[in-house]
């Protein structure tokens, strides 16, 4: 019984985090906000204190240090302290309720059912029905393929991905969360699920027979786009988001302005940081009318920037721990998946980053499959 009531609480703190990621996919509500977390947290709190000795007393003194590591970087910020913390909060919500997962495999299986036959598959068509919704809204006369490569939802996409990864033995389901993902126009997210589908299934691909006819079919493909779409402007919507590829600022364009904010972040640590700074950080600068007011789309700079070298290893140490607990068929695609938004997008900081929980309940129905 207990067991069944933790699983139905892990089901809606997922579905929770779906519907309010769709439904307010541009600004939520703060009281929203405050019952989600509280929410999480006592939930992730129960876990963790009911598991067992060694993986609780491990989980908690690691969230202890990440959380003596925010306070220092509290101290040493001019970010107001409201601020500041809501920020935190946010860093440190998902990775709490991922580690506070480990060594419950047997109740994510129970609420992977769940979630997986009632709430997944409507999620997708949640999502398409709101960025179209999103579109009527506020495209203004564009079409809603040029509205979503100038205006990128990236809380849509990478809602969808993250529940896609539940979909990779389903061929329409895969299909359907990709051309979703294409739709959103989202590079990041879209790299994310091919590498990581490409990864899951490289033992299928790399037998000579499904080769071959990967092969014939990439070949078609290719032929049919060729013959039949206009490859400069499919480059302009994919590669160059329909900015101008021929001007002096082709690189810019392609990065959708990353590489200033790169170079901007690259300069700011140099320059600016003291050898205090690089220890603790010096909290989401971004967030200080006097700063800079762009996050750095990156997780490497944004954790460095806010919470110095200390912060940075114990973050990037907690998501090692979630994910070296993952059965390893399905570890390469999820590790590449995270990797890629860490780099170009920044996946730390996005709260939807606790749907990598479902990577477990994937990863569980999977290998059962394959026993069976």
């Amino acid at each position: 019984m207990k067991q069944n009531l933790i699983a139905k609480a892990i089901v809606l703190l997922l579905t929770s985090r779906v519907l309010i990621d769709i439904i307010f996919s541009r600004q939520k509500p703060q009281i929203l906000i405050v019952f989600y977390t509280i929410f999480i947290l006592s939930l992730s709190l129960y876990l963790i204190l009911t598991s067992k000795a060694t993986i609780g007393r491990s989980n908690l003194t690691l969230i202890l240090l990440l959380m003596s590591t925010v306070l220092l970087s509290l101290l040493n910020s001019n970010v107001g302290f409201v601020d500041h913390i809501s920020f935190s909060l946010q860093v440190l919500t998902p990775i709490i309720f991922l580690l506070s997962c480990s060594g419950r495999a047997s109740v994510l299986a129970e609420s992977g059912k769940i979630f997986k036959k009632y709430i997944a598959a409507p999620a997708l068509i949640l999502i398409l029905t709101f960025s179209y919704l999103d579109y009527r809204t506020n495209g203004l006369g564009q079409s809603f393929f040029d509205y979503y490569a100038n205006q990128p939802n990236h809380v849509f996409a990478q809602t969808n991905l993250k529940i896609s990864l539940l979909f990779f033995e389903s061929i329409p389901f895969t299909v359907a969360g990709f051309m979703l993902l294409g739709t959103l126009n989202v590079r990041s997210t879209i790299a994310s699920f091919i590498f990581s589908f490409l990864t899951f299934h490289k033992n299928k691909i790399l037998k000579k027979s499904h080769l071959i006819k990967i092969v014939m079919l990439a070949f078609l493909v290719v032929t049919v786009f060729v013959i039949f779409t206009d490859i400069d402007l499919l480059l302009e919507r994919v590669i160059f988001k329909n900015r101008t590829t021929g001007s002096s600022g082709s690189i810019d364009n392609f990065s959708s302005g990353r590489s200033e904010i790169y170079l901007y972040y690259g300069k700011y640590l140099l320059e600016k940081f003291t050898v205090l700074d690089w220890i603790v950080g010096k909290g989401p600068i971004w967030l200080d009318p006097k700063e800079f007011n762009l996050s750095a789309h990156n997780d490497f700079f944004n954790l460095i920037v806010s919470y110095g070298l200390l912060g940075f290893i114990l973050i990037c140490f907690a998501y090692y721990k979630f994910f070296s607990s993952l059965p390893k068929n399905i570890r390469p695609a999820a590790a590449i998946c995270f990797f890629i938004l860490f780099l170009v997008n920044g996946v730390v900081f996005h709260q939807s980053t606790i749907l990598f929980s479902l990577l477990y309940i994937y990863a569980l129905e999977t290998r059962h499959s394959n026993r069976t």
